[in-house]
């Protein structure tokens, strides 16, 4: 819809007019670069915040009044010609999406649950990446050119990564990777179900209070960080918390006011390591890294040597895995004893947390694989957990003695955290959690054909809904339903139609194509009874898909395929027209039968 300006300043007949035709494209450009060089931050903001372009617009009204005359609805059109009204920030409006990810020619979207190419009618070109791009840019006063080919940034809650075409393969383009993070908690009490057993989380409860030193580990994408802010929760004000982050993504002192917390970010001038180092003269209970990628560990280490409670996340293949991988990364920076710190490791770090991720009938199920006990001798299996085709398989051991220790000398009552030892039990998928853990995707691509089914729709209410016999009384007519006249003797036959379309099979059954399956035809002998042109495919544990005439009259008869008219397949008009008339042919037949 074209957005509306008003010509003249006074009188009653204003003129209404498009708001592009009272300003130059010339002078539309030359504004928005304006603003992209001394508020590129707004401009980035405004994707996401309307009040910021509420700013942004305030700006162009007072700096550019001569240029657009005062008038709002130019104003307005050049903020949103500056910031973009594309595919890209409209999907950020949404707030399940996590990930958005262009391969150089297919845009891609993630929530917690799914994975899956964005469809739209909308282009997405090369060139509207690279700007994009150049808008997280220039906000982190960088460029984005064949010349640097290379960015890696964040923005508040965003974090991008791309690589120009310049440097990318021949039959790909620019590719970029971006991550947007919202303060919230995707994992909770009321959905815990989805990811673990239920007393689990008085487990993680009394673990919090207890301060454990904790490390979690997984793969990328398995929820290793809402796993943090779960636990953390727990966690009282008493227990003063230093958070640190390369990139904010946690927002736990947003979700946690109530808790004493320290956030820090690092940048390109101070490390984790310096971060950790101060962090230690601000008398912490707990430091917090989000995830330990590097030198860093060692500090981590010296950490919990020095009395102070750690949680951290790193990407490991099993808990198990744990130890090496810290020993591994503080040799990045510092010359070490790896069999004395693989000890110190396992002496006085607490509970080695493992998370997976499964894609199960399109879905991505993250849970709760394993915890150990960190032990001089050997770790020790406290809890484990399989995913089986629709349900969990899992099993507890004895809590260690070092670990029954600590809840003591933080007197806690061991008996009061209900967790029970060496079992093991199944227990099914909870659907209703999983919805609220793994959140759905919302944005589908309208069905082109969505059209000839409201038709449909609506023909069946209005025919059947006027005089529907009861379903004991109501008998199928003996009538053709087809688009060709046929012979009176002809045997009853399915309404289908040859379409020819490029990447698609022939034979493809009108009556499949318009309640939305493709259904390949098979033929049958010339001597048969009665014959089906389409196989409903049969899955498991559901019935069998019923036909047309069955949609139409309760029951499901085979009728013989016939090939439809050339008219019959140029439109949703024309397809619901034909059916409306073969109802009524259908319906009068029953009544003079009647």
């Amino acid at each position: 819809m074209a957005i509306l300006g008003r010509k003249g300043d006074t009188g009653a007949d204003r003129e209404l007019v498009e708001a592009h035709k009272l300003i130059t494209q010339n002078e539309v450009e030359q504004i928005r670069q304006s603003l992209i060089e001394e508020h590129a931050d707004l401009v980035v903001r405004g994707m996401l915040d309307r009040d910021v372009r509420t700013k942004l617009e305030k700006i162009v009204m007072k700096d550019y009044r001569m240029v657009t005359k005062g008038n709002p609805d130019v104003v307005r059109y050049i903020v949103r010609e500056t910031i973009g009204t594309g595919v890209i920030e409209e999907i950020l409006q949404d707030e399940s999406i996590t990930d958005i990810g262009y391969n150089g020619n297919e845009l891609i979207i993630e929530t917690n649950d799914q994975k899956r190419i964005f469809d739209t009618d909308v282009e997405v070109t090369d060139t509207y990446i690279i700007r994009l791009v150049n808008k997280f840019a220039n906000a982190n006063d960088r460029d984005f050119t064949s010349k640097n080919p290379i960015f890696d940034g964040r923005f508040e809650n965003i974090r991008i990564n791309a690589v120009h075409t310049q440097n990318t393969a021949p039959e790909s383009g620019t590719t970029m990777a971006l991550r947007v993070v919202r303060p919230r908690l995707a994992l909770t009490e009321d959905n815990f179900g989805a990811f673990a057993p239920p007393f689990m989380k008085d487990f993680f409860r009394f673990a919090a209070l207890s301060k454990a030193n904790m490390v979690i580990s997984g793969t990328t994408g398995t929820g290793k960080t809402e796993l943090h802010k779960f636990i953390s929760s727990y966690i009282p004000f008493d227990h003063r918390i230093i958070l640190i982050e390369d990139t904010p993504e946690t927002f736990m002192k947003t979700m946690f006011p109530d808790k004493d917390i320290f956030s820090w970010v690092t940048n390109d001038d101070v490390s984790v390591t310096e971060l950790i180092k101060a962090g230690l003269r601000s008398h912490p209970v707990w430091m917090m890294v989000t995830e330990t990628r590097g030198q860093e560990a060692y500090e981590m280490i010296q950490t919990v040597l020095s009395g102070h409670s750690i949680i951290t996340s790193l990407h490991a293949t099993d808990a198990r895995a744990i130890p090496a991988r810290f020993v591994n990364m503080a040799k990045m920076g510092y010359q070490v004893d790896e069999d004395s710190l693989t000890r110190d490791i396992r002496t006085y770090f607490d509970l080695g947390i493992h998370i997976k991720k499964v894609v199960y009938h399109g879905r991505v199920i993250r849970y709760l694989s394993e915890i150990i006990g960190f032990h001089p001798e050997g770790d020790l299996t406290i809890f484990k957990q399989r995913f089986v085709d629709g349900h969990f398989e899992y099993e507890t051991f004895d809590l260690p003695e070092s670990y029954l220790t600590r809840l003591e000398d933080e007197m806690l009552d061991v008996r009061e955290m209900n967790f029970p030892t060496n079992i093991k039990e199944e227990r099914p998928l909870p659907e209703a959690e999983v919805t609220s853990y793994q959140t759905v995707i919302p944005l589908v691509k309208k069905d082109s054909g969505s059209g000839v089914m409201n038709k449909i729709n609506d023909l069946k209410s209005s025919v059947f809904n006027k005089s529907e016999p009861e379903d004991d009384d109501l008998e199928e007519p003996d009538v053709n339903v087809t688009f060709q006249e046929e012979p009176e003797d002809a045997q009853e036959e399915i309404l289908t139609e040859d379409v020819e379309q490029e990447g698609e099979p022939k034979n493809v059954g009108l009556k499949s194509k318009l309640f939305g399956k493709h259904k390949a035809s098979e033929e049958e002998p010339d001597d048969a009874q009665e014959e089906t042109s389409t196989r409903d495919t049969e899955q498991e544990d559901k019935p069998k898909k019923s036909g047309l005439k069955a949609k139409l009259f309760g029951k499901r008869k085979a009728v013989e395929e016939e090939p439809p008219t050339q008219d019959d397949t140029d439109g949703s008009d024309t397809m619901a027209r034909n059916i409306s008339s073969n109802v009524v042919d259908m319906i009068k037949a029953k009544q003079n039968k009647g």
